[in-house]
C-alpha cells in the first residue's frame, strides 16, 4: 500500500510540475507580448 501511495503522490506531483510550467511559460509569453505591443 505505501508503494502504490507513493507512486499516485509522484505521479501528482508530476502533474502540479508540469502544470506550473505551463503556466509560467504562458505568463512569460503574455508579458513578451505586451512588451511587443
Amino acid at each position: 500500500m505505501p508503494g502504490i501511495a507513493a507512486g499516485i503522490f509522484r505521479k501528482t506531483a508530476i502533474l502540479k510540475n508540469i502544470f506550473l510550467v505551463e503556466m509560467y511559460i504562458d505568463f512569460t509569453i503574455l508579458i513578451n507580448y505586451n512588451k511587443c505591443n
